[in-house]
């Protein structure tokens, strides 16, 4: 599935290269979720993920974890996609004691980025993407669940939070990484720093990932009211 989704959208390659045998958003085990409205613009089905309660989702994220887990030594698992801010209160009652690596992208540049990806994504479902449209959902669903974590941040005192700029993490990633182990209380061996130089060694495609927000009927004065103050609290490196 995975080939056959790079075959028939070759943009991903850049955008967000998929393969089956390596890490990828743990959102995809979850039954419900904003995720799905990458496919089409579905106002209704938007809606009614708002209203759900997704504790019974996290106890299926747990039990697909679990069951990954089964006969294997015991070591800490990463779970990653954005799409845990709108739900840190049912993340955090499933997976007590979780530490939150939070990674603070500048808004202006984050969604351009996944207006971007969903347009592309939208075009192996339907016939003809609505840029605007996806520029209006986006923005509103990205901001809203930046406010959700936000507030359950300050509701859960006592929860590990570590805040990443993503501007300082990649301009040095060979002194932000260990920084990063050490932050979470994990030790960083020989063999991390090794797979850290292979990443970076990789061979890139040959173009960059372009986007402008206008195409989306955004401007960058749109995407500040949005998200309010929290780039200057959160996003400088």
């Amino acid at each position: 599935m995975a080939r056959a989704f790079m075959r028939l959208a070759p943009a991903f390659r850049v955008i967000y290269p998929l393969d089956a045998e390596k890490p990828d958003e743990c959102n995809y085990v979850l039954p419900h979720g904003s995720s799905h409205l990458a496919r089409a613009d579905m106002p209704d089905y938007d809606r009614w993920q708002r209203s759900r309660h997704y504790l019974p989702d996290y106890g299926y994220l747990k039990q697909a974890v679990q069951v990954l887990q089964h006969g294997r030594p015991r070591r800490r698992w990463v779970l990653k996609s954005p799409t845990h801010l709108a739900h840190l209160p049912e993340l955090l009652a499933v997976f007590p004691g979780a530490t939150i690596v939070w990674t603070h992208r500048d808004p202006v540049a984050a969604i351009g980025s996944v207006c971007s990806m969903v347009e592309t994504t939208q075009a192996l479902h339907v016939r003809r993407p609505d840029p605007h449209a996806i520029g209006r959902t986006w923005l509103e669903l990205q901001a809203s669940a930046v406010g959700q974590a936000l507030a359950a941040r300050a509701e859960t005192p006592g929860t590990s939070f570590v805040d990443i700029p993503y501007a300082w993490l990649a301009a040095e990633p060979h002194a932000r990484m260990p920084e990063l182990y050490d932050r979470i209380g994990a030790a960083w061996t020989e063999r991390d720093a090794a797979n850290l130089d292979a990443v970076l060694a990789r061979t890139r495609p040959g173009r960059s990932h372009e986007y402008e927000l206008s195409r989306y009927g955004l401007t960058a004065a749109d995407v500040g009211a949005a998200f309010g103050d929290y780039p200057d609290r959160y996003c400088a490196a």
